[in-house]
C-alpha cells in the first residue's frame, strides 16, 4: 500500500491493525519514497548504481540551502529563482537533456549551468534528493532482470492511496512493480488534484487509468457539510475550461453527513478588487459583533500573500502570515545556526557555512565565511591578530 504523506501511511496501518488485531500478516504500507528507499537499499542494490553505502537524501532544509547559494552565485532575479527552482524536479522527472541549445536564450543556459552546480554539489557531498530516489529506484528495476523479478514476485498486490497527485515517475514505479501479477488499484480523486502548482502530479496519466481500467465511481461522502458538496459540484459543472474537471457530482451518504447551516457560501467576482472589498467588508462585520475574533484568510498561491497582506495591512487592520515554514523563518534559522556551530565547533566548513546563515540575518558583516574556509586548522583555534580586521 502506497499514500502520499507519512501521515496517511501511520493512518492506514493504525486502521488496518484496528480490524485485524491477531494477524501477524499485515501489508507493507509507506510512502511511494518509502517504497523506492527500501528498493535502493535493500540487498545494497545502490551498488549498481555507483552509490556508496553511506549515502544520504537530500532533505528540503539542505535543498533550499544549496539553491540558495546557487541563487546568489547566479545572482538570479526571484522570479527566475523561482522558475528554476521548479525546473529541477521537471527537468529530472522528464529525463531531460541539454543538447541543441539556443545560444540567444539567455535563461535557458544559466539554468543548465545553475542544474549542473546543484548536480555537483549532491555528488560531492554524496546526496540524492527526493526525485532522484525515484528516478534511481525505477532505473534499478528497468536495468536489472534479477532485481525487478524479485520485487514483481512481493508485489502480489499495489494499493495506491491519492493516486491523482502521482507524477509519471510514480506511476511508472508502480507499472513496473506490478507487472507480472496485474494487481494494481488506484484509487484518488481527479477533481482534488491540487498539489499540481507545487509538485509533478500527471493527472492527464491518472485519467488515462481511469479510462482503460475496469472503474468503480464513489461518488459519496459523509464528510461535507451541504454546501461543501453544493460548492464542488457548482465548480465542477460551470468550469470555463472543458475538461478542467471529471464530470461526477459529489453525493451525501443519508443520515451520515454533518448538519451546519453556516459551513460555507461562494461568490464569484469579476475583479481581483472586488474580491479584496468583499473579504475586508466581511472582516470588519465579524470584528464589530466580536472585536477579538481571529479571522484567517486561506489563498491558493505563497506569491499571493503579501498582496493580500499589505492590502489588510493598509485597510488598518493587523495581520500575521503563515506561508513560511519553520526552517525559513528567521528565528529559527538563526538558533539552528548557533546550534550546528556549538556543536561542530572544529569544521570550518560547518562554520563558515552558518556564519553565511547568520550574515544574512545581520548578525555579521558579510564575506566572512569564505575566509573561514581558507584555514587549514580549525577557525576557532585561529588567533585572532591573524584574522583581518574586516571580518
Amino acid at each position: 500500500v502506497v499514500t502520499y504523506m507519512e501521515s496517511a501511511a501511520r493512518n492506514f496501518r493504525e486502521r488496518i491493525k484496528s480490524v485485524r488485531e491477531n494477524s501477524t500478516e499485515l501489508p507493507y504500507i509507506s510512502t511511494i519514497h518509502g517504497l523506492a528507499l527500501r528498493i535502493l537499499k535493500e540487498n545494497e542494490n545502490y551498488e549498481r548504481l555507483g552509490l556508496t553505502s553511506d549515502f544520504d537524501i537530500c532533505d528540503d532544509t539542505q535543498k533550499s540551502k544549496i539553491i540558495k547559494e546557487s541563487a546568489q552565485r547566479f545572482k538570479l532575479e526571484k522570479t527566475d529563482l523561482e522558475d528554476y527552482t521548479r525546473a529541477i524536479s521537471v527537468f529530472k522527472i522528464g529525463g531531460g537533456r541539454f543538447e541543441n541549445l539556443d545560444k540567444k536564450n539567455q535563461k535557458l543556459i544559466k539554468f543548465k549551468l545553475f542544474f549542473e552546480r546543484y548536480q555537483n554539489i549532491l555528488k560531492e557531498n554524496n546526496l540524492i534528493d527526493y526525485d532522484d530516489i525515484l528516478i534511481n529506484s525505477v532505473k534499478l528495476l528497468e536495468e536489472n532482470d534479477d532485481i525487478r523479478e524479485y520485487y514483481q514476485n512481493i508485489c502480489g498486490y499495489i494499493i495506491e492511496d491519492e493516486a491523482q497527485d502521482s507524477s509519471s515517475v510514480q506511476q511508472q514505479l508502480i507499472n513496473i512493480l506490478s507487472a507480472k501479477h496485474q494487481n494494481l488499484i488506484r484509487c484518488g480523486d481527479i477533481n482534488q488534484a491540487i498539489t499540481t502548482t507545487f509538485s509533478n502530479a500527471d493527472v492527464k496519466g491518472f485519467r488515462e487509468f481511469i479510462e482503460k481500467n475496469n472503474k468503480v465511481t464513489m461518488n459519496c461522502s459523509q464528510r461535507c457539510a451541504k454546501g461543501v458538496w453544493e460548492l464542488a459540484n457548482f465548480v465542477v459543472k460551470n468550469s470555463p475550461e472543458k475538461n478542467a474537471f471529471y464530470d461526477i457530482m459529489m453525493q451525501p451518504v443519508e443520515g451520515k453527513n454533518p448538519k451546519e447551516e453556516n459551513s460555507i457560501k461562494f461568490d464569484i467576482f469579476e475583479k481581483a478588487q472586488d474580491e479584496q472589498n468583499f473579504i475586508l467588508h466581511e472582516i470588519r462585520n465579524i470584528l464589530k459583533k466580536n472585536p477579538k475574533a481571529t479571522i484567517g484568510i486561506l489563498l491558493r498561491y505563497n506569491s499571493q500573500v503579501n498582496l493580500w497582506t499589505n492590502f489588510i495591512n493598509n485597510s488598518g487592520l493587523t495581520s500575521i502570515t503563515r506561508s513560511e515554514c519553520l526552517e525559513q523563518k528567521s528565528i529559527f534559522r538563526a538558533i539552528f545556526a548557533i546550534m550546528q556551530i556549538v556543536l561542530n565547533p572544529f569544521d570550518n566548513e560547518n562554520i563558515s557555512s552558518n556564519y553565511q546563515t547568520l550574515s544574512e540575518l545581520g548578525f555579521y558583516p558579510s564575506g566572512g565565511g569564505e575566509l573561514i574556509k581558507k584555514f587549514e586548522t580549525p577557525f576557532i583555534q585561529i588567533n585572532f591578530d591573524m584574522i583581518d580586521e574586516k571580518l
